[in-house]
Order: C-alpha cells, then structure tokens, then sequence
C-alpha cells in the first residue's frame, strides 16, 4: 500500500480523475502526491485564498492491483519518480 495525500477545502471521499480544470499543470485530474508537507502547503495555499479551513485528504492505494490492471504504466512509474506522480493521477483509489 502507498499512502498519498490531496490537499483541498474539500473533504474528498471518492475522487474523480475526471474533474477538474483542463488548463493546470499536468491537464486535467484529480492530483495527489506521496509527500504530505506539499499537499499541507497546498490545502493551506487555498485555503487562505478562499478563506476556508484546509483539509488534507489521505488515501492507501493498493499498489499491488493498479500494477496488475494498469500494467501498461508499470514501466513509467518504475522509470522515474516524476513520471509515478504524473502515472498515480489515473488511477483510481484502491480501498480494501
């Protein structure tokens, strides 16, 4: 299991890869990361933009069964750490 974080004004309890913006960094997605202080600062960043609470979101993703149904990405996620993070945002999350 790997736990990834979001960071929102949002609680999110079932992510949508689909949503979102099409115009940020990456297209659009529903983004997470693996370092929870960068999804801390984000929920923050927004948060007092918005003048909202920040929330971080936390999720387990079942790194076992997204290898075996998303075996094409398996290669770019094991080339670098930057192309895991880009791979991760199209996974759906794995609860079980």
């Amino acid at each position: 299991m790997l736990t990834v974080y979001h960071g929102s004004i949002t609680k999110v309890d079932y992510p949508i890869a689909k949503a979102g913006r099409e115009n940020l960094d990456f297209g659009q997605g529903f983004y997470i990361t693996n370092i929870r202080e960068q999804a801390e600062r984000w929920a923050f960043r927004i948060g007092r933009q918005l003048q909202e609470s920040p929330i971080l979101n936390i999720y387990e993703l079942d790194i076992e069964r997204i290898e075996k149904e998303y075996r094409y990405l398996k290669h770019a996620m094991e080339k670098s750490p930057a192309s895991r993070k880009v791979a991760l945002r199209f996974f759906r999350f794995c609860s079980t």
